[in-house]
């Protein structure tokens, strides 16, 4: 049986910032360096994204 895995993407699912917090969260009683920084770079992009969106709806 064959399987095809789609893309995984964090920052989609990174929509306010009660989901960034616990997000946040989870990944800092990990404890893992590397994952946080990803961690990081995922929030960052979600935010960037949310802020377009933002600007797009108020024009």
């Amino acid at each position: 049986m064959d399987l095809t895995l789609s893309d995984f993407a964090v920052k989609a699912l990174l929509t306010d910032i009660g989901t960034v917090h616990e997000y946040l969260s989870q990944v800092l009683v990990e404890g893992d360096n590397e994952e946080l920084i990803r961690a990081i770079e995922y929030v960052m992009q979600a935010c960037s994204d949310l802020q377009k969106e933002q600007s797009l709806a108020q024009t």
